[in-house]
């Protein structure tokens, strides 16, 4: 069930962490209302810890060995976050960084570096989170004009990267508007021809060694290489929001429910928390992003975290205690 009125954050996205711990980031009601610019950090170990910091996180992954955080900003700042102290870092201040093109979109950790992906095809690259390289020479957009409203970006022939992942620093596939799949080989990019012009949210490199894709219009392409494939073709308004591998499945999250590819069928997960069956809730669920590792798999929501070890029996995480959490504020961004 979603949390209690009182309960004043709202997630946004999830990562799975070992030993079944997760981490999140978010805002609270009273920063979107305000528009103060403010959002969270949120570790759950067993018990809440949360670190306020000033930014428009949209998602965040986990080094290595998970012993520090990378946080994503909207505007192009990343925030690593270590022994409880959070620090931002500029991805590209120059007048050709991300911010110049439009929103980041993700920030995935592939094969021991973290990349970075947005608007305009923007891609960076990192060994640690604190220093950033361009790698997308070849790729970028050059007349993207960041200024236009959200109903003239709707008319121009716009392009972005929503979602990145790899099986190696040589084999990376990025993945956004218009249906684009793109191949880095670690040297150069090079376009895929893709079986759709329906956006894609987001993209996996699954352990059957099979790419997988999903996006609007419930489009799920699943490939590697050169050869692809639309694997279901939904058609309707739902969209496929973000997309994660458990237990030997493909999960699929859109915004009113989970999904898991059984072969090439699709099918409802049954999301009954151990409190109380989803269907008894007044308020309709709204999630926003899926993860797994090979221990747990979680969704949050808005106002929504449960995580599972099996994909069948779910449990909600305790929000009061989230509430009466302490935060923390880092240094002031620049």
């Amino acid at each position: 069930m979603p949390a209690p009125r009182k309960f004043v954050f709202r997630f946004r996205s999830v990562i799975a962490a070992s030993g079944g711990s997760a981490f999140l980031v978010g805002t609270s009601d009273i920063s979107e209302e305000q528009d103060l610019g403010v959002s969270y950090l949120f570790c759950w170990d067993g018990r809440w810890r949360s670190s306020s910091f000033r930014g428009a996180a949209i998602g965040l992954c986990a080094t290595e060995r998970q012993s520090s955080i990378l946080i994503a900003d909207a505007d192009g700042i990343v925030f690593h976050w270590e022994n409880d102290i959070i620090t931002p870092v500029a991805v590209d201040a120059g007048p050709d960084g991300p911010d110049t093109l439009g929103p980041v979109r993700e920030i995935r950790w592939i094969a021991g570096m973290a990349y970075l992906v947005g608007m305009g095809r923007t891609v960076y690259r990192s060994q640690d989170g604190t220093g950033w390289d361009r790698i997308d020479m070849d790729v970028r957009c050059a007349d993207l004009d960041p200024d236009l409203e959200l109903e003239d970006k709707l008319t121009e022939d716009l392009y972005g990267f929503e979602s990145i992942d790899g099986f190696s620093s040589q084999e990376i596939y990025a993945a956004g508007w218009n249906g684009e799949l793109w191949h880095y080989n670690g040297v150069e990019w090079r376009k895929i021809v893709s079986p759709t012009n329906l956006a894609i949210y987001s993209i996996i490199c699954a352990p059957d060694v099979a790419v997988y894709a999903v996006g609007q219009a419930g489009i799920v392409l699943k490939g590697r290489h050169d050869q692809w494939r639309i694997l279901i073709a939904d058609h309707t308004s739902r969209d496929f929001w973000d997309a994660t591998w458990f237990l030997g499945h493909l999960y699929i999250l859109a915004g009113d429910g989970l999904y898991r590819m059984v072969g090439d069928v699709l099918e409802a997960v049954e999301l009954e928390f151990s409190e109380m069956p989803l269907t008894s809730k007044k308020s309709p669920i709204a999630l926003s992003s899926v993860d797994a590792n090979r221990e747990t798999i979680w969704v949050a929501g808005k106002k929504t975290i449960a995580k599972s070890t099996d994909g069948k029996k779910w449990t909600e995480l305790p929000y009061g205690n989230l509430s009466a959490s302490r935060t923390t504020s880092n240094e002031k961004r620049d």
